[in-house]
């Protein structure tokens, strides 16, 4: 997972200068969980956001968690971000 991780900061992030967006749809923690130590292994968390989208009764809602967020809730194991 982690090799996976940082191929895709390699790509949003070439050459330490954000140039892309990458969107990744997952239910893995693992990968959750790796994209988050390698944004902190490269300084890059403050580019890392968790959009958590769920329905009830037909209704969408989202939530939108920080990079920093994120780390500290996956380090406490706080939540689940699936």
């Amino acid at each position: 997972m982690s090799l996976v991780a940082r191929a895709l900061w390699a790509a949003v992030v070439p050459n330490n200068t954000p140039v892309n967006e990458a969107v990744v749809a997952t239910h893995s923690l693992e990968f959750i969980d790796a994209l988050v130590t390698t944004s902190a292994e490269l300084a890059l968390g403050n580019l890392l956001s968790v959009h958590r989208l769920t329905t009830s009764n037909g209704k969408l809602t989202v939530s939108s968690f920080s990079g920093e967020l994120v780390r500290a809730a996956r380090v406490d194991g706080e939540f689940d971000l699936r």
